[in-house]
C-alpha cells in the first residue's frame, strides 16, 4: 500500500488542478458573456437612437426590436462559445 500513496497523492492534485481550471474557464466564460451583452446593447441603442421617432408607433415594430436583441446577444455568444470550442479541438 505505501508505494501506492505518491500516486494517489498525485492523482488527487491532477484532480484538484481540473477542478480549479474549470472554475477559472466558468468564471472567464461569464465575463465574456457580460462582457459580450454590454457591447452589443450599446450598439443596439445607438441604432435605436438613430431610428425616426415614427419608427416606434406600432407594437409590431417594438417587437421586432425586443427579439433582435435578444437573438444578437443570444447567438453572438454562441458563436464564440463554438469557436472556441472549435479552436481547442
Amino acid at each position: 500500500m505505501a508505494p501506492l500513496i505518491p500516486w494517489l497523492g498525485l492523482f488527487a492534485g491532477i484532480m484538484l488542478l481540473s477542478g480549479t481550471l474549470q472554475a477559472i474557464k466558468g468564471y472567464v466564460e461569464s465575463i465574456l458573456a457580460f462582457d459580450l451583452d454590454r457591447v452589443i446593447s450599446r450598439q443596439i441603442l445607438e441604432h435605436r437612437l438613430s431610428l425616426d421617432v415614427s419608427f416606434y408607433e406600432t407594437p409590431e415594430t417594438h417587437d421586432l426590436l425586443q427579439r433582435g436583441s435578444k437573438f444578437a446577444r443570444r447567438e453572438s455568444l454562441r458563436f464564440i462559445m463554438q469557436l472556441q470550442k472549435a479552436l481547442n479541438g
